[in-house]
Parts: structure tokens; sequence; C-alpha cells
């Protein structure tokens, strides 16, 4: 039977001054806090004796106390990804400050996905919002079908596609943009084109004062005007 919990809001006038709520409490910790298991949880428990593992907690939402001395906690989403009945293991994250995690307890940004620690302490604060890590090779994966392309674009107040990186799977075409605009292609025969759809040679470029450069210590080769 499904638990249905009515209450008034006050909300009446668009603010809520009784918010309808469950309040899980910790009245008696002094001390001695623990820092891996929930002080309150919400826990979701099978009693299929079917069930890999047997009947028992699979997930779990609580709060846990972030450091030692108390005072600051995080809210752990926690799973049984084993099939036993415990230990429940905590796979995302949600800190006091608002900063999420999957995959660890102590996340360097925004969002932090992690398969394992590399050892990295920080990440850089111009580019935390989104931190992927892992133990060994790491990667960021955009999937399309065969006959779309997937981006990355950068954008600004003035432009939301001020600069982009593009992958085009019909065609297999790499495309690098800045301006708002196309700057460069590379495909998958060797081709390399700047400024140019229409290329006449495996490097291309439209550009009226289009040069190509060698530099070596004080020694220059130029093709074009420099």
């Amino acid at each position: 039977k499904p638990l249905t919990i009515y209450g008034s809001s006050g909300a009446s006038s668009g603010t809520v001054t009784n918010p309808i709520s469950i309040l899980l409490g910790d009245s008696s910790n002094t001390g001695g806090y623990d820092l891996v298991n929930p002080f309150a949880s919400l826990d979701f428990y099978t009693h299929d004796i079917n069930t890999p593992g047997g009947e028992g907690t699979r997930f779990r939402i609580g709060s846990v106390y972030s450091v030692a001395g108390g005072g600051t906690s995080r809210l752990g989403f926690f799973s049984d990804p084993a099939g036993a009945a415990s230990p429940l293991t905590e796979a995302m994250t949600i800190t006091d400050a608002g900063l999420v995690g999957i995959g660890t307890t102590s996340p360097l940004g925004n969002l932090h996905v992690t398969s394992g620690g590399s050892g990295v302490a920080s990440a850089n604060a111009s580019a935390n919002e989104l931190v992927v890590e892992g133990s060994g090779n790491a990667g960021l994966s955009i999937l399309t079908p065969a006959a779309n392309i997937g981006s990355i674009y950068f954008g600004s107040p003035t432009s939301n596609a001020q600069g982009r990186i593009t992958y085009n799977q019909s065609t297999n075409v790499l495309g690098f943009g800045a301006a708002g605009s196309s700057q460069a292609t590379f495909d998958g025969t060797s081709w390399y084109n700047f400024g140019t759809t229409n290329p006449n040679f495996r490097l291309s470029s439209n550009s009226v004062n289009a040069y190509f450069s060698v530099n070596s210590a004080s020694q220059y080769a130029w093709v074009g005007t420099s």
C-alpha cells in the first residue's frame, strides 16, 4: 500500500511557509562521526528471495557526515552492485556545496565522474564544471547514429556557436569553427582544408594572404606571401 502524506504548505500567496516534509534526524551523536554510513537514510528493501543475493536493502539515500568533527554532511546515493544484501556502495554524492560526484565522495568540480583515482588533487578552476577522471586512460564519448553529427560548441552572450568542434559521421569529416563560421576541416583521406570546403590539393586555403612557413631556428621557408 502506498504511503500518502497530506498537509497545507501555505502557498496560496505564492510563497511556501509550511513545507510538507518528512524529518529524519540524529539527536544523539556527540562524537565519533561515521564518515561512511548515513546517520539518517531512506532505504529500498526487497523481500524477493529470487533476487540475486536474497532479500535485503538494494538502494539507500542518506546523509553522511563529511568531516570527523561533524558540521558538514553530504547526501549519498547507495546501491548494491554485487547483488548481495550488503554492503552497499556509495555510487553518487551531492555535497553541501552542491557539487555532484559519481564514483567519488569528494568531487573536484560541479560534476565529477570518475572510474578511479588519478592522483590529481584538484581540477583547474577555469575548467571544473565537468571533471572526467580515471585511474588509467580516461575519456569522453559523443555517440551518434551513422548519419548524424557529434559536436562541442563554445558560446558567449553574443553567440551560442562562436566556436565549435564537429565530426560528421556520414562524411567522416572533422571540423573546427571560430568566430561563428567553419575554419578548417580534416577528412578521412588526408585532405586538410583551411577556409574552403572544395579543396584542390591535400593542403588547401582560400585566404587572400595565405602563406605556409617552416621556421627552424633563424631559417624560414615561405610559399605565397608573408
